[in-house]
């Protein structure tokens, strides 16, 4: 029988109800899409009645948190996929599709949206959106973290997932864009493709915000040779993972042959047993798993790494980085959603070899790594803040609300 939990919010007292479908519960925030949800949440809660609907493959994890976002939403609904752990999809079905299945919890969601007024409908990426009611008279804004196809590509480029073609998952996300009364990406370059993928279909870029973690205060420290080495990430989301194997079978083994008292540090939630039992014979590897914060790491890292090779959203855990006044190493792919005075305030580097020589090259020069910094943190006031984004988003909101289903 699957589980479910519901939890009364806040009295509802906005000027907009908005019925919000994730998959997740935002707080406490280990990645980044948790991240974004509860920066703007946060935000939009003053303004807009927000009813949580949460359809989550780690149900105990996210009904043991869902008491943290009573405060900022109305109501919490969370509900257990029904997909057995482990199980494989068919052929014919996306793999992201099909982790999130679950008729109680579409059941709930038809009967919440026939019984109570909402304003609009927001659903957090494509693979969430055919869970909703067909109502051609209800706006509903389709949110894509990332544009899942292209992560599919990229990853059955590599030979991995025994599931649907990458062609038949664009397939199956282009018809849920084409459903939405509005697409947001988080970044120009995804609604670029968007557009193209999908002439005159109705866009906007809703952007992260970056200004979560306080600016580092300069002159931060650089030693004559550095040698600390951070990759922080979410590691069930596939870039993170596959970025962490290139670092620990590709890159690192180089890196540390070179400079064997060097060390790197491996951050974040969801690291699989596989990856934490095999990066330690890289040499010099510290596996730390889930963090209350990364600020920690970040400082005392004179290095930040990014082999994340999909190019797709924004790379949260980068930006954050820079924020902290860190060096980055990074892919050209992780440039994704930088605008030009970020993307020269980093090392670029296009394969595993370059990527190893970048990160030595760096350890090795205080002054390269001073000036990285310098420029990472001055390139951060192009970006939005959060308050700026969830502005952009509450615009859209209440633009469709005023005018109703533009489709």
């Amino acid at each position: 029988m699957p589980r479910q939990r519901f939890l009364q919010g806040h009295r509802g007292q906005g000027a907009l109800r908005v019925v919000y479908v994730t998959n997740q519960i935002p707080l406490p925030a280990h990645s980044g899409g948790q991240l974004r949800e509860a920066e703007l949440l946060k935000r939009i809660g003053r303004t807009a009645d927000v009813d949580l609907f949460v359809l989550t493959e780690h149900y105990d994890r996210d009904a043991a948190n869902a008491p943290l976002m009573t405060s900022l939403c109305t109501g919490v609904w969370v509900h257990e996929s029904t997909t057995p752990l482990g199980a494989r999809p068919p052929g014919t079905v996306p793999e992201r599709v099909w982790r999130y299945q679950s008729p109680a919890f579409d059941a709930c969601l038809r009967d919440a949206l026939a019984s109570r007024h909402a304003d609009i409908v927001h659903v957090e990426g494509y693979f969430l959106a055919e869970h909703l009611p067909r109502d051609p008279a209800l706006p509903v804004v389709l949110v894509e973290e990332n544009i899942e196809y292209l992560i599919d590509r990229q990853v059955q480029a590599d030979g991995g997932r025994d599931a649907a073609s990458w062609q038949a998952a664009r397939a199956r996300e282009l018809r849920a864009w084409a459903g939405a009364s509005l697409v947001g990406g988080v970044c120009e370059e995804d609604v670029a493709v968007m557009v193209r993928d999908v002439p005159d279909l109705p866009v906007a870029v809703m952007p992260n915000g970056t200004d979560h973690l306080a600016r580092t205060a300069f002159p931060r420290e650089h030693r004559a040779e550095g040698r600390h080495v951070a990759f922080i990430g979410n590691y069930t989301w596939a870039p993170t993972l596959q970025g962490a194997w290139s670092l620990v079978r590709e890159i690192w083994p180089r890196v540390h042959a070179r400079m064997p008292a060097a060390r790197l540090s491996l951050v974040g939630a969801g690291m699989p047993d596989d990856l934490r039992a095999a990066a330690p014979a890289a040499g010099g590897v510290t596996v730390v798993g889930e963090v209350a914060s990364v600020l920690p790491t970040l400082e005392a890292a004179d290095v930040f790494v990014c082999p994340v090779w999909t190019a797709s959203g924004v790379k949260v855990k980068m930006i954050e980085a820079m924020a902290a006044g860190c060096p980055v190493v990074c892919s050209r792919p992780a440039l994704r959603g930088l605008l030009p005075a970020a993307r020269t305030a980093v090392a670029v580097a296009d394969d595993p070899r370059s990527m190893a020589d970048a990160i030595v090259a760096l350890l090795q020069d205080p002054y390269g790594r001073r000036r990285l910094a310098a420029r990472a943190v001055r390139a951060l006031d192009s970006l939005p803040t959060w308050d700026q984004a969830a502005e952009t988003l509450l615009r859209n909101w209440l633009c469709l609300s005023a005018a109703g289903s533009v489709r």
